[in-house]
């Protein structure tokens, strides 16, 4: 039996936001003093170990330059409103942010210089869309009108287009917002359609047959432009909507469902993370696929443990105890490493129920 999830894994300012129904030009402060890209790193370096208090080498504040950097602004930006994992050089885990994401007007958004105009609709974009994910819905408008005024005809300008019909609504937002996929699409701005095909499924309590064939297009055309976090996201939407109706996936859906755990688990996009494997553990468990089942425990564990989601971990070891009784009688010194794990972490986990009243009791004390 192959195992699923042993397959190959298919490989501007550094500031923040202001209080939100600030205006973009009230927002920021000015630094002088930042004139080149090695004072604008050391300034970001100071915030970053202030505000995650700790204190990184040369080497590793390179590497996680390396980690944070991107051109797609679609990553940028969910990898500045989440928390996200480093691994130090003497390889102790650090979970870090890139801003206050508990109290966001704790922030300040600090120019630089004035920026060429693309770069600042880049970085415009990067924050439009970063808003209106944390439902900062006043601030993302104005985010997105300022790229509009920039640049009315680029390809930012039809994505700040989406995020203005998506988050002031009207009857004819539907219909307005497919006009405009079809437009970006016109003016090859796939990423920007395939966003709007995304947000709209997003919107709609089921997929039917239309949807999914959109997200089919959607998964088609990203992974032809490179674009994977776009075709992984509706990679886990057809799966989902698949696991619904009791349908079974194709081999290569199940691939794409697989490589979608993968990337999501080494982006550390929790939410997005947390739905792939939702969706692969409904399937394995109706397969009653118990080999898979313990290497999804295992890889999702380690991340939860990292992350500090624990109840996840002893609900999915609930959830495996009741699938798999017998696992807790096997011997550890010849299961297998996934098997092996599962009873080393189950272990130490004793359910709520089973625990004493009295030491209950004591533990609340």
């Amino acid at each position: 039996m192959i195992r699923i999830l042993a397959l190959d894994r298919v490989d501007a300012g550094l500031g923040t936001s202001a209080p939100a129904r600030i205006p973009i030009d009230q927002q920021s402060g000015h630094r002088p003093d930042i004139r080149d890209r090695a004072t604008l790193e050391a300034n970001f370096r100071g915030k970053f170990q202030e505000l995650n208090r700790v204190t990184l080498t040369d080497g590793e504040f390179q590497r996680l330059l390396d980690e944070i950097v991107s051109a797609d602004v679609f990553t940028a930006a969910h990898t500045l409103r989440n928390r996200n994992a480093f691994t130090r050089d003497d390889g102790t885990p650090l979970n870090y942010t890139l801003v206050n994401i508990n109290d966001w007007c704790k922030n300040t958004f600090e120019v630089v210089s004035q920026p060429p105009k693309a770069n600042r609709i880049s970085a415009l974009q990067s924050y439009a869309l970063c808003l209106q994910t944390l439902h900062e819905d006043a601030a993302a408008l104005d985010a997105a009108r300022e790229i509009i005024k920039l640049d009315p005809k680029s390809k930012a300008a039809l994505q700040a287009r989406s995020i203005i019909l998506d988050l002031e609504g009207g009857e004819n937002r539907d219909a307005e917002l497919r006009k405009l996929e079809v437009l970006a699409r016109k003016r090859g701005a796939i990423i920007v359609a395939n966003n709007i095909v995304l947000n709209r499924v997003r919107r709609a309590k089921n997929a039917d047959g239309g949807a999914i064939d959109e997200l089919n297009q959607v998964v088609k055309s990203a992974l032809q432009g490179g674009d994977r976090y776009s075709a992984w996201q509706a990679t886990v939407k057809i799966a989902k909507q698949a696991t619904n109706d009791g349908s079974p996936l194709s081999i290569r859906e199940l691939r794409n469902t697989v490589q979608a755990y993968h990337y999501f688990y080494d982006q550390r996009f929790d939410n997005l993370f947390l739905q792939a494997h939702e969706v692969l553990w409904t399937i394995f468990e109706r397969d009653h696929d118990i080999g898979n089942l313990l290497q999804l425990f295992r890889h999702s564990s380690f991340i939860w443990r990292l992350s500090g989601f624990e109840k996840r971990e002893h609900a999915y070891i609930e959830k495996l105890t009741k699938i798999a009784a017998n696992l807790r009688a096997t011997d550890v010194l010849t299961a297998d490493t996934a098997t092996a794990y599962f009873l080393a972490r189950s272990a130490e986990f004793e359910p709520l129920h089973l625990i004493d009243q009295t030491t209950l009791e004591v533990a609340q004390e």
